[in-house]
């Protein structure tokens, strides 16, 4: 490829031009990210993308411990009430 994208202006040649018009799929995204430079943030962006990947497993992990913990808690006050409910109707006799 003559495409210099370091330069600040360069010149692009019509064949140039015709070549990367008949490119198609993944040959051309991938000559778009040279030219645009995205390519060079491929690598950081991979890793970030793990690292949210892992973060938001751990925000669901937690999540489902919060939910298991109110539903627990829940389950715990109704149990207390009713032995409250037990203790009175007793003590009345």
């Amino acid at each position: 490829e003559n495409i210099f994208v370091r330069a600040r202006s360069f010149l692009v040649f019509q064949g140039d031009v015709m070549q990367l018009a008949r490119r198609q799929g993944s040959e051309l995204t991938a000559m778009l990210e040279t030219i645009s430079g995205s390519e060079q943030l491929k690598e950081r962006y991979t890793e970030l993308s793990k690292d949210l990947e892992l973060a938001q497993e751990k925000a669901r992990m937690h999540f489902q411990h919060r939910r298991e913990a109110e539903t627990t808690l829940t389950l715990l006050e109704q149990q207390r009430a009713e032995v409250k409910r037990f203790q009175d109707l007793k003590a009345q006799k």
